[in-house]
């Protein structure tokens, strides 16, 4: 894994994909310099060429995107726990999202294990808030067993479930009972059988993006992603919404010109400017700093100077299925869905 093996640039990669969510940058970036200090990064590899004989497996928190602490002994932990209820080696780990501590979560699952990180991501090359958005869900992927623990040891384990929604509920009620964090591990999926339900390349891109950024080169990212600036403003309001297991929000934002607006649940998901739908998921809709870095959703703070773009999503997402099942109308039953053109 010679090429990627810049912890800055992970962080900045995977926080741009991450659209305000995917985990804890602070935390990840104590993973990624972890893992550049002890020279243990794990082989890359294709999704084509994974073992077909064995299953891959993720690793991720789940809870709100407040701080969760190390997560290795929960990992492996957990890894011990899922190994005993499956019938196949595991042969690869492949990151549940692309976001910051999403992505070092696998990388250091994978480091730990010594087995390859999958180039690919069950989510679709972003972060979402609720585990039954994941592209995996198109295809009728199975995430059972699944183990899901917190950082005191405490463990349950899901054999199996009548729908992912069943998943999302059991899995965030473990992590309201523990905090707020928990870690789930799990989704025992071979090669093939997802081979058509990710978005591949996808942390190889996560990481470019990050080189790039690192050099303050913006508008070649916008290029390469085909990305969009939608506004440049300053923060001038933040409204808590009570959501359990959720950090949600209203963001205010002005210039002198327009007035514009954000909300988020863990992640960005419906931008408006001047009261009218500009952008919705599952696009991207990415704040970065007055130094255009991409923003944390806990990092933002009133009177903040940001620039909002917007970045089309994967392929999968934008078919009508994908479109179906991440509707920004499940998040605000007035606004219908907007994609960049």
């Amino acid at each position: 894994m010679t090429a990627y093996q810049d912890p800055s640039a992970w962080l900045l990669g995977t926080t741009f994909f991450g659209t305000g969510g995917g985990g804890d940058p602070t935390e990840a970036a104590t993973i990624y310099q972890q893992l550049a200090n002890q020279r243990s990064w794990p082989e890359l590899i294709p999704l084509s060429a994974a073992d077909q004989t064995g299953v891959l497996v993720t690793a991720f928190g789940v809870g709100a995107i407040t701080p969760a602490g190390d997560p290795t002994s929960a990992l492996i932990k957990g890894l011990k726990l899922l190994s005993q209820n499956l019938d196949k080696k595991i042969v690869g780990i492949i990151p549940v999202e692309v976001g910051p501590k999403a992505t070092a979560t696998a990388l250091l699952l994978a480091s730990l294990t010594n087995l390859p990180l999958i180039d690919a991501d069950c989510v679709g090359g972003r972060s979402t808030p609720e585990v039954f958005l994941e592209t995996i869900t198109l295809g009728k992927v199975a995430r059972t067993p699944a183990v899901v623990i917190n950082q005191a040891g405490a463990a349950a384990i899901l054999a199996a479930a009548p729908s992912p929604t069943f998943e999302e509920a059991f899995f965030r009620s473990f992590a309201v009972n523990s905090g707020n964090q928990a870690f789930v591990i799990g989704y025992p999926m071979s090669s093939v059988q997802v081979k058509n339900w990710l978005a591949t390349g996808t942390i190889s891109q996560a990481y470019q993006v990050g080189r790039l950024l690192k050099q303050k080169k913006l508008a070649k990212v916008l290029q390469m992603t085909r990305g969009q600036t939608l506004f440049q403003g300053k923060i001038t309001a933040i409204t808590q919404q009570n959501q359990v297991g959720f950090t949600a929000q209203t963001i205010q934002l002005t210039n002198a010109t327009q007035t514009a607006k954000l909300y988020l649940k863990n992640e960005n998901l419906i931008f408006w400017i001047a009261d009218q739908v500009r952008l919705t998921c599952p696009d991207l809709i990415i704040l970065l700093d007055k130094f255009g870095r991409p923003l944390y959703n806990t990092a933002i703070e009133v009177g903040q100077a940001v620039t909002v773009v917007g970045v089309p999503a994967a392929k999968l997402w934008r078919t009508k299925a994908g479109c179906d099942l991440f509707d920004p109308a499940q998040f605000d039953p007035t606004v219908q869905l907007t994609l960049l053109r």
